[in-house]
């Protein structure tokens, strides 16, 4: 599994180094750090500060403890989002599970592709439930799709 390390991306303060979290939402005021975490199929988001506690998931990634204060979706307003590929037009092949698609149709926040050149790719239809990036960073630059 090939990823963006998004904690290259964010101001230090915001994160913690050692901990590989695929996805991070912030809340528009506050500054709080926000981490994803799996409930059966639907992603919640929890606040998270640098030297509080985590628990392994699927495949080893940390997450927040469900202790974690949850912030609710529709206050998201950017979704730092993990991929294979990103297709023309914005399509993001995904894990497969489907957790993404499931958390965008219940928000409004935009949706930024994070991965590298070699992730650009085309030739696969997307779903009617996928839901397309508004943009894609990779170490080229950003993209824009929407």
């Amino acid at each position: 599994m090939v990823q963006c390390e998004s904690d290259r991306l964010l101001h230090p303060t915001w994160v913690r180094g050692e901990c590989s979290i695929p996805s991070r939402a912030f809340r528009p005021t506050g500054g709080q750090n926000s981490l994803s975490s799996r409930k059966k199929k639907n992603m919640t988001f929890h606040v998270w500060q640098r030297g509080e506690p985590t628990e392994s998931s699927i495949g080893g990634v940390r997450q927040p403890t469900a202790q974690a204060p949850e912030i609710p979706v529709a206050d998201i307003e950017l979704f730092l989002t993990p991929l294979l590929a990103c297709g023309e037009g914005g399509k993001r092949l995904g894990y497969g599970g489907g957790y993404y698609d499931q958390l965008f149709s219940n928000s409004k926040g935009y949706r930024l592709g994070l991965g590298y050149d070699f992730q650009r790719a085309n030739g696969w239809e997307n779903e009617p439930q996928d839901y397309p990036l508004h943009a894609f960073l990779s170490e080229s630059g950003l993209v824009f799709f929407r």
